[in-house]
C-alpha cells in the first residue's frame, strides 16, 4: 500500500506548481502558530479557545521568493558530498570518499537527501576523483577530472571536465593548464559560487593565475577539509571577499543562493536509519 502511494506521490511531483513552499522557515508564522497551539491546549471552557487554530493560518500561506539555488553538504566522514538543486534539476559533486565508512555515511546521507525531494536519479555527478559513494547514486550523466581515463572503466573523452564536455545545467566548468586537474565548477554571472575538488598547492596557485579574475568576483567557495593550510592561505588571499567553506569530517550544512545573497541554514533532521535520529 505504500508503494502505492509513493508511486502517486512521484507522479503528482512532475505536475507544474504540485509543490509550494509555505510557512516553514518564517519567523514570524512559527511563533504564531506555536501561539494559537498554545492557546488551545488550555483547559476546556476558555473563552475563545477554538479561535487558537487561526494561528496555523500563516503555515498554509505559500512562502514567496524560492532559492534560484540550494545546496546541501551531506554527512559523508571524512568526505566531501555537495547536493545541489536548482527548480527540477539536481546533481552532486563528490570529492575523496576513498575510506569505507565515509563512502557508507555518504550514501545513506544521499538517500536521505533524495527521498523527501521525490528524486530516484539525479541529473549530474561531478566526481572530483574517482571516488563514489555507496551504494553508486543513479545519475543521469557523469563528469570525471582530467587523467580518469588512465582507470579501468574510465569515462569517453567528452565527459571529462576539462575535454569540452557540456557542463550540468546552469553551471559551467573552469579550465587549467595542466595534465591532471580536480573538476572545477562554478555557478552564477558573477560567478557567485565556486566548488573545488581536492587540489595541491600547485593546482591551487595554477587556479589563482589562470584564473584570478573569476576568483576575484566570486562570493562563496566549497572546497574539501582535505585541503592543507597552504592551500587554504592561497585561496583566502586570491578570494578574500568570498565565504570559503571546508566540507568534510562529518559537517553537513544547507545553503540557499536567493536575490544575489547566500543564506546559511540549519541542517535538516537525519532520518531515522541514520546515526543521531
Amino acid at each position: 500500500e505504500m508503494d502505492a502511494v509513493t508511486a502517486l506521490l512521484r507522479v503528482l511531483l512532475h505536475i507544474p506548481f504540485a509543490r509550494i513552499s509555505t510557512g516553514t522557515g518564517r519567523t514570524w508564522a512559527l511563533l504564531a502558530a506555536v501561539l494559537g497551539l498554545g492557546i488551545f491546549f488550555l483547559p476546556a471552557g476558555w473563552p475563545g479557545r477554538r479561535l487558537a487554530l487561526l494561528g496555523m493560518v500563516p503555515l498554509l500561506i505559500p512562502a514567496g521568493g524560492s532559492a534560484d539555488l540550494e545546496l546541501r553538504a551531506l554527512d559523508a566522514g571524512s568526505g566531501m558530498l555537495l547536493f545541489w538543486q536548482k527548480g527540477s534539476q539536481s546533481g552532486i559533486f563528490s570529492a575523496n570518499l576513498w575510506k569505507a565508512a565515509s563512502r557508507g555515511s555518504g550514501g545513506l546521507a544521499l538517500t536521505a537527501a533524495l527521498r523527501p525531494q521525490g528524486v530516484t536519479r539525479v541529473g549530474a555527478w561531478v566526481r572530483s576523483d574517482i571516488s563514489a559513494p555507496q551504494p553508486l547514486p543513479a545519475a543521469a550523466r557523469q563528469w570525471w577530472p582530467a587523467g580518469a581515463r588512465d582507470y579501468p572503466g574510465g569515462p569517453s573523452a567528452p565527459a571529462f571536465c576539462r575535454a569540452g564536455g557540456v557542463a550540468p545545467a546552469a553551471m559551467h566548468f573552469l579550465t587549467l593548464n595542466a595534465p591532471v586537474q580536480p573538476c572545477i565548477v562554478i555557478w552564477g554571472a558573477g560567478p557567485d559560487v565556486l566548488i573545488l575538488g581536492d587540489a595541491d598547492a600547485a593546482t591551487v596557485n595554477r587556479l589563482v593565475a589562470e584564473q584570478g579574475a573569476a576568483l576575484h568576483r566570486v562570493q562563496a567557495i566549497f572546497a574539501p577539509a582535505s585541503l592543507g593550510n597552504t592551500e587554504r592561505a592561497a585561496l583566502a588571499a586570491a578570494a578574500a571577499q568570498a565565504r570559503i567553506f571546508y566540507l568534510g569530517d562529518g559537517k553537513p550544512g544547507t545553503w540557499t543562493w536567493r536575490a544575489g545573497r547566500l543564506h546559511h541554514a540549519l541542517p535538516p533532521s537525519p532520518a531515522y536509519w541514520q546515526p543521531g535520529a
